[in-house]
């Protein structure tokens, strides 16, 4: 894969609350080895959740470092929760999102799954750098359907801002 460069004219690599979550209640009974295939065939899909951030001191670039190794963070909690609204999502939520995430050696995707009566509960929390909430919702619809279903999604052309003409008409900071 060619080296995707990151383009911004906002420092954000190093700003608090750039991550955010999303929960879902899957209805498919809590599987640990279903749940690990289906991390696997996302992070095969998808080349950025291989990547870490890379940093080309050259010019000062950072890049999405893509490696043969999958960096999703995937935590089973071992507890069994009632739903979605379970205090346990909450806390993991705020856990993870309150931190800053090293980059440099940390995947753009966290995962924490439940058993909830007789299905999977799954919190995923992304870094701003992956995705949007858009995007976010495709990759938890298609880890859904290739638990469920076993269906691998299809490979993920990363489509970037790459240079200011990339972003959308009226993003542009005035005086920046």
């Amino acid at each position: 894969m060619e080296r995707q460069y990151l383009f911004t004219e906002r420092v954000h690599l190093m700003c608090p609350g750039m991550c955010f979550g999303l929960a879902a209640l899957i209805d498919a009974p809590h599987d640990a080895e279903r749940i690990r295939a289906a991390v696997a065939a996302l992070e095969e899909a998808h080349p950025f959740l291989r990547a870490v951030i890379g940093h080309q001191a050259e010019d000062n670039r950072f890049f999405y470092d893509v490696t043969a190794v999958g960096k999703t963070d995937w935590t089973d909690a071992h507890e069994e929760i009632a739903g979605l609204d379970a205090p346990a999502i909450f806390g993991r939520c705020d856990e993870l999102t309150g931190r800053d995430w090293d980059l440099r050696t940390e995947g753009l995707l966290k995962i924490v799954t439940w058993k909830a009566n007789e299905r999977l509960c799954a919190l995923f929390v992304f870094h701003h750098l992956l995705t949007d909430g858009r995007g976010a919702l495709g990759l938890v619809q298609e880890f859904a359907d290739c638990y469920v279903t076993g269906r691998r999604p299809a490979c993920a052309q990363e489509r970037l801002i790459a240079r200011a003409e990339d972003l959308p008409d009226g993003a542009a900071l005035k005086g920046v």
